[in-house]
């Protein structure tokens, strides 16, 4: 137990030690973070992929940019062999934890196919699944998708599910209404 507590000790003399540089990376990656996900989020927007796969992309970025941060701090503390540590366990866990994952990797890599087909989108009405729910796509993310049928209850369905069986499409989304936009030009009046 003794070992452990002298390690326990060293950890967080080091902390104290780097405390100020931790601190600054700390504020500056919560900035860069902050930022990023507004560039990115504006940039998505624009774009003119299916909402799904924004959605998608989106969660994707920021959820790697935030490992990224925790790397970073990680590092500035010295902490580089918990670092190691960590991403190495984490290898081994994910080979064994491989076949429980194997479903969830499956949802994803359907969600991502059904994100990116411009039929499949929020607000068009659908008979999908393996029980051929019919209803109008709520939402789309990367695991489930949820539709909503006449009686107004909410579905939620595995992507592999829609993905591996049939799904029609009853009614297209509506479209959406124009903004009317304002432009900031003046006119000169002619004298």
């Amino acid at each position: 137990m003794q070992p452990f507590l002298d390690q326990v000790n060293q950890i967080v003399g080091r902390a104290t030690d780097h405390a100020p540089q931790v601190l600054v990376t700390i504020v500056v990656g919560l900035i860069v973070v902050e930022v990023a996900i507004a560039v990115l989020g504006y940039a998505v927007q624009i774009s003119r992929l299916p909402d799904g796969l924004k959605r998608i992309i989106f969660s994707l970025v920021r959820t790697f940019l935030w490992i990224i941060l925790l790397v970073v701090v990680l590092q500035t503390l010295g902490l580089d062999n918990v670092l190691v540590a960590v991403t190495g366990s984490s290898v081994i866990a994910a080979v064994f934890l491989s076949t429980g994952v194997a479903p969830i990797i499956i949802d994803v890599l359907a969600g991502l196919t059904l994100a990116s087909d411009q039929s499949f989108q929020p607000g068009v009405k659908v008979r999908a699944g393996d029980r051929q729910t019919e209803g109008v796509v709520e939402s789309l993310d990367l695991r489930k998708t949820r539709i909503r049928d006449a009686k107004g209850i909410l579905h939620v369905i595995p992507n592999s599910l829609i993905d591996k069986n049939e799904w029609v499409i009853l009614a297209p989304r509506p479209p959406r209404p124009l903004k009317r936009r304002r432009l900031p030009v003046r006119l000169k009046k002619k004298r």
